[in-house]
């Protein structure tokens, strides 16, 4: 009886600090890596050419970006 004891207790404190070392790891896994506000400059561009308007991302240590001004049914804005 001491013997079922003895092992329970000890499988139980195993389990304990498994979870006590996973634990952490898991925890900060799972956070989103953030961007500071001012790290995103966008502008709205209209192409001359079509009247289109596209979102630019102004570059700054890294590429610059462009994608299309969408309306909420799903359609470019263009002039």
């Amino acid at each position: 009886m001491k013997s079922n004891i003895r092992t329970a207790v000890a499988a139980l404190a195993l389990a304990v600090s498994i979870v006590a070392l996973v634990a952490p790891g898991l925890q900060a896994a799972t956070k989103a890596p953030s961007l500071p506000a001012a790290s995103i400059d966008v502008s709205v561009w209209t192409d001359p050419g079509t009247g289109c308007q596209y979102l630019v991302d102004t570059p700054t240590r890294y590429r610059g970006s462009m994608t299309p001004r969408m309306q909420a049914n799903g359609k470019q804005v263009c002039e």
